[in-house]
């Protein structure tokens, strides 16, 4: 059976709870892990979710929630402030609900009959999650600037891999 197969292979790679050891990684990567302070960025509210929302391609594929951006945006600003309190006491408790750890997983073959490991797993996640998660990114944007090692570009306000294009080319000429 195909299922058994795809995750009998891919499971080993996913399972935290047995093949990673976070102390180790920490050890072995100290050197290259920024020591930044911990930002401040206050609360998730509706407001917040409800601009990632609005920056969200509305036809993202479905999470297991099986909630649309479209859908979501509809929704009232005291639903939406439900929401955020619930995301609120996942940050302040790092306990995620059940309905969020899930990601539905499609698998794409990489050739004609693929063995398992022949195959790319997509994970797509709750489209709540992802607005939560663009919202955070976004209230990080300023800390993020300032831990950033010279030349980083990507990710950062304002400025794009592109720019970094630019300078190397520049320095060429």
């Amino acid at each position: 059976d195909m299922h058994r197969a795809l995750h009998d292979a891919w499971q080993p790679m996913f399972d935290l709870r047995t093949s990673f050891q976070w102390n180790k990684f920490i050890e072995a990567y100290a050197d290259l892990t920024p020591q930044v302070p911990t930002p401040t960025i206050g609360k998730v509210s509706s407001a917040k979710l409800r601009q990632a929302l609005k920056h969200m391609k509305p036809n993202r594929a479905m999470g297991m929630d099986a909630w649309l951006v479209p859908e979501l945006l509809e929704l009232p600003d005291t639903i939406l402030e439900i929401v955020a309190s619930c995301f609120n006491i996942v940050e302040s408790t790092g306990v995620w609900p059940g309905a969020l750890r899930h990601l539905a997983s499609p698998v794409l073959p990489k050739c004609a009959q693929p063995q398992p490991l022949q195959t790319r797993l997509l994970g797509v996640t709750s489209a709540l999650f992802a607005a939560w998660a663009k919202a955070r990114w976004r209230d990080l944007a300023t800390s993020r600037r300032d831990w950033a090692p010279a030349g980083m570009c990507g990710g950062l306000p304002g400025l794009s891999t592109m720019d970094v294009a630019v300078a190397l080319q520049t320095q060429l000429e």
